[in-house]
């Protein structure tokens, strides 16, 4: 079952459009939580939005606008540093030329700048980013989702032996 909702859970990653794969290396001494990861690039994405798009894409498909699919690897007890791998999807239609010009060439330098900008609680530096065009949507999406789809295989593992509890009434699983 674990495999095929793992290859289900892929096909479905890789049939997105990728344009960029963006790693948040890991930065030992002052790791990044996932809140405090998800607020940022939700930041980021939401600042090349609103600087490349028109003012109502919010209301758009996702294929029309800029999204980004991340997931966490490593930390506490697997033996190494917590870091973020990310995928980003870049619509194909933006709202200049000039701006599809500074992003086709530099949206790598973009995302550097904005996550340059975003402040940390008490002046802790900010982790490096490595940012590179995805070659092959199929490896950039299995290799973002490796660590994703072992949580998830984990959890199907814990739930082989979830035992029922009642308490006041209401089910509540143990796991």
């Amino acid at each position: 079952m674990f495999t095929k909702d793992k290859n289900l859970f892929q096909t479905f990653v890789s049939s997105i459009k990728w344009s960029h794969s963006i790693t948040v290396e890991p930065f030992p001494g002052f790791p990044m939580n996932n809140n405090e990861m998800c607020q940022r690039m939700r930041q980021i994405e939401f600042n090349l939005n609103k600087r490349c798009l028109k003012s109502s894409f919010p209301k758009w498909d996702m294929p029309d606008r800029f999204f980004m699919m991340w997931s966490a690897e490593g930390g506490a007890g697997t033996g190494q540093e917590k870091h973020f791998h990310l995928l980003l999807h870049s619509p194909d239609q933006l709202n200049s030329d000039d701006v599809s010009k500074l992003l086709k060439n530099g949206v790598e330098d973009y995302i550097q700048l904005e996550w340059g900008k975003l402040p940390r609680a008490d002046n802790i530096p900010s982790p490096p980013l490595h940012i590179s065009k995805v070659r092959s949507n199929i490896a950039a999406s299995i290799y973002t989702t490796k660590q994703h789809m072992s949580h998830i295989q984990k959890a199907i593992k814990r739930t082989s032996k979830i035992q029922k509890e009642e308490i006041h009434g209401l089910g509540f699983l143990k796991i």
